[in-house]
């Protein structure tokens, strides 16, 4: 069952400022409500009537690439796109730098003329790829084309 819920103008434009590309509403609040309660019995926030005060966070993880690699079957992006329209499925094989390696069969049912490869694929299976440590992605839209 939903609810409705009214927010101030203030407020939502700062959930604005958390939220991520092509991300909901209702999944910035569930990222909110998932960090407090993962981090509210560790050392890292502390509760003072019913106020978060933030304590120094450990430095960031290390990023190992400033640039995915990214490789389409076919390698024209147009030519992919048309195909992807048509076929309504592809298939994506992500590099981990562990040398580990997953394929997922990607299924484009709702992709249109109006919708965006790299857009949806980064919203998608390639969100937070620095921090997956995900190196390259292969994107085919027959299986055996895939490296």
């Amino acid at each position: 069952m939903k609810k409705i819920i009214e927010i101030s103008t203030e407020l939502y434009q700062r959930l604005g400022k958390i939220a991520q590309a092509f991300e909901s509403e209702q999944s910035v609040i569930e990222r909110l409500i998932d960090f407090y309660e993962n981090e509210k019995n560790s050392d890292n926030i502390t509760l003072s009537n019913d106020k978060v005060i933030e304590q120094p966070q450990p430095p960031p993880i290390t990023v190992y690439r400033s640039k995915l690699e990214e490789h389409y079957y076919p390698s024209n992006l147009n030519q992919f796109k048309l195909l992807l329209i048509e076929t309504k499925k592809a298939w994506v094989k992500l590099s981990y730098v562990d040398g580990t390696v997953t394929v997922q069969e990607w299924n484009a049912l709702r992709f249109s003329e109006t919708s965006d490869v790299r857009g949806n694929l980064k919203s998608g299976y390639l969100r937070h790829w620095r921090e997956k440590r995900i190196v390259r992605a292969d994107i085919a839209i027959a299986k055996n084309d895939l490296p």
